[in-house]
């Protein structure tokens, strides 16, 4: 699911920023992501939904989405992206996030582990 999170948050989030170019305030980035980033989370091919169980994908990857990007302490997105490595970076991110909480349990321990290594 990894390789598939990486793939789809670098290319959508690379189409992102190229768009916009670089220097992309934090709220419009995340505005941008948002528009796309539930909605091929729930893309029939996603490992996500292999696992999915809900009635309403888009809407609780909406919900996961504010909770990753508001809530969760080790996601750390800066007031302004700088480049598209860091916008793909912090996009897939994010996307194991939603992910993990989805999973809930030893996802989200593990996703907090491995961010919290990956800061230092």
């Amino acid at each position: 699911m990894k390789k598939y999170m990486a793939f789809i948050a670098g290319l959508v989030l690379s189409s992102v920023c190229s768009a916009q170019g670089v220097n992309m305030p934090k709220q419009t980035w995340l505005a941008n992501l948002q528009k796309i980033l539930p909605a091929h989370l729930c893309k029939p091919q996603s490992p996500l939904m292999r696992i999915y169980k809900g009635n309403n994908c888009i809407a609780d990857m909406n919900a996961l989405y504010k909770k990753c990007t508001t809530s969760v302490k080790n996601v750390v997105i800066p007031d302004v992206l700088t480049s598209v490595p860091q916008a793909s970076r912090l996009g897939q991110v994010i996307a194991e996030c939603m992910a993990a909480y989805y999973q809930g349990g030893q996802a989200v321990r593990l996703f907090n582990m491995m961010q919290s290594l990956s800061e230092k």
